[in-house]
C-alpha cells in the first residue's frame, strides 16, 4: 500500500476548488443575456485550467534555460506513469542548490499536481505542488 505526503490531500483540496472559485467569481459581475454567454465562457475557461495530477517514477532529470527568459534554468522531470505515459513535468526557474534540496533523482516515486498543456504533441505539467511517495506498511498486530 502506498501513502501519500499529507500535503497531496491539501493540494487536491485546491486544485478541485480553484476552477470552481474561479468560475464563480467571473459569473457574478455578468448581467443579461450577454453577461450569461460571457459566463458560460469564463466557466469553460476555468475548467480547461483545472489541475491535474500525475505520479510516477522520474526517468530523467534536465535543467534547461528557456529563450528569452533571463535567470535559473526551469528544471523538467520526465515521469513514467505506467508502461505507456510518461509526462514532463515542469518544475519552474529555480536555481540548482533548491532543485538539490528537494532530493529528487532519477527513481524516485514522485506525485505532481499542476496546469498540463501540450508542446509540440506531447502533455507537460506545469506543478504548483510537488512530493515524494512513500511505501507505507502498517504494523498490524492481531489482539
Amino acid at each position: 500500500m502506498m501513502r501519500l505526503t499529507p500535503i497531496l490531500a491539501m493540494a487536491i483540496g485546491l486544485g478541485l476548488s480553484v476552477p470552481a472559485l474561479a468560475a464563480s467569481q467571473g459569473s457574478g459581475q455578468m448581467e443579461g443575456s450577454q453577461g450569461s454567454s460571457q459566463s458560460k465562457m469564463q466557466q469553460q475557461q476555468a475548467m480547461h485550467q483545472a489541475h491535474r495530477m500525475v505520479i510516477g517514477e522520474v526517468t530523467d532529470v534536465r535543467g534547461v534555460q528557456i529563450k528569452g527568459a533571463a535567470g535559473d534554468k526551469h528544471r523538467l522531470l520526465k515521469l513514467s506513469a505506467n508502461e505507456d505515459t510518461v509526462v514532463i513535468v515542469d518544475l519552474g526557474a529555480m536555481p540548482e542548490q533548491a532543485f538539490k534540496d528537494l532530493g529528487i533523482n532519477k527513481g524516485t516515486r514522485i506525485w505532481a499536481l499542476g496546469s498540463s498543456a501540450r508542446i509540440n504533441g506531447k502533455p507537460v505539467l506545469y506543478a504548483r505542488y510537488v512530493g515524494e511517495v512513500y511505501d507505507f506498511k502498517p504494523n498490524v498486530q492481531g489482539g
